[in-house]
């Protein structure tokens, strides 16, 4: 928790805020290279927030040949070495990853039925925090 003041436009005030969203230092935080191809990473890290904590997954995969991009972020539940989590862009997919020591296994799985999985395995070459 965060109190001050605070001048606005030459006009003084107070200022009273709350920390959102907090970093959990966690060894499976950073950035991962995905074997689904040289391109494709995937960062990873765990935010505390008041109602528990919150796994967050940015998945990013980029085309030297096109020069484009596509990326999907999921939120989920983490529990023990496993995150589950559904897209927050509207892409109609959730994400499991489970964890290991310094690799993961992933599943991207489709909402709509049947359920379509696609698997890779990714190798961690950023660890942040911890």
């Amino acid at each position: 928790h965060m109190t001050g003041s605070i001048t606005r436009s030459g006009q003084p005030g107070t200022l009273d805020a709350s920390l959102a969203l907090a970093w959990v230092a966690n060894g499976n935080a950073g950035v991962w290279q995905k074997s689904a191809g040289a391109n494709a990473y995937l960062v990873f890290c765990v935010l505390e927030t008041a109602n528990g904590r919150l796994g967050l997954q940015v998945d990013v995969t980029l085309d030297a040949a096109t020069r484009t991009y596509r990326y999907d972020i999921y939120t989920g539940v983490v529990t023990g070495s496993t995150f589950v989590g559904a897209s927050l862009t509207g892409s109609g997919y959730t994400s499991r990853l489970e964890f290991g020591s310094g690799t993961l296994d992933g599943t991207q799985s489709t909402v709509t039925r049947p359920v379509q999985s696609t698997r890779y395995t990714a190798t961690q070459i950023v660890q942040i925090g911890n």
